[in-house]
């Protein structure tokens, strides 16, 4: 069952990213576009038992990759290890 839940839910994620490149390439504009792939909390995925996304402070909630995607501009697997935190800004 956990296999089939890991299986759907990088599925889902694959497809729509998947989406939203082939849309870029399809306009022309996918190596001169930075795609940015953001979640606010990661996912337990059966880790620890666990099948949830909140309420936790482990490393599977709280670690959560920021990848990026600009071929005109970042070199390929680039991987920076310092931490990032999400600002909201708000028009007045």
């Amino acid at each position: 069952m956990l296999r089939q839940m890991l299986f759907g839910y990088h599925a889902s994620i694959a497809l729509e990213v998947g989406q939203v490149l082939e849309a870029l390439n399809h306009k022309g504009t996918a190596n001169n576009t930075l795609v940015i792939f953001v979640s606010d909390y990661g996912d337990m995925l059966g880790d620890r038992l666990q099948a949830t996304k909140d309420g936790f402070f482990y490393d599977a909630c709280v670690r959560v990759p920021l990848p990026m995607r600009w071929p005109d501009r970042f070199r390929s697997e680039r991987r920076v290890t310092s931490l990032v935190q999400l600002h909201l800004f708000r028009q007045p």
